[in-house]
């Protein structure tokens, strides 16, 4: 039902369902995530940022010539790089702040 749907409203989908990925504790996959990952690689369209997805994308189980092959890649891969993670109370950085990287002065 959903290939005989224009590509502009395939796309719209796509996204849509991607930001409605959520992690959820004791719940390691969320409904949304294999129709959105399907989605987002058939339609080329740019995945939303949203953590729940690239951790979602990251934790299910594939081969490596899978993850080549896979057209998120280039766009998912560098997201995991780039979450900013609470640090916990003892891990503060200059000032007490929590949003600043330890070691790094003034960041």
């Amino acid at each position: 039902m959903i290939a005989a749907r224009p590509a502009e409203w395939q796309a719209d989908l796509a996204v849509r369902l991607a930001l409605r990925v959520r992690g959820r504790r004791g719940r390691p996959r969320d409904g949304n995530l294999p129709p959105a990952l399907a989605l987002l690689r058939r339609t080329g369209v740019t995945p939303p940022e949203n953590d729940p997805l690239v951790v979602g994308w990251v934790s299910r189980e594939a081969r490596l010539s899978e993850l080549r092959a896979d057209p998120l890649l280039d766009h998912l891969l560098p997201r995991i790089f780039e979450q900013n993670p609470p640090r916990p109370a003892g891990l503060q950085g200059p000032g007490g702040d929590h949003g600043k990287s330890v070691g790094q002065p003034g960041v």
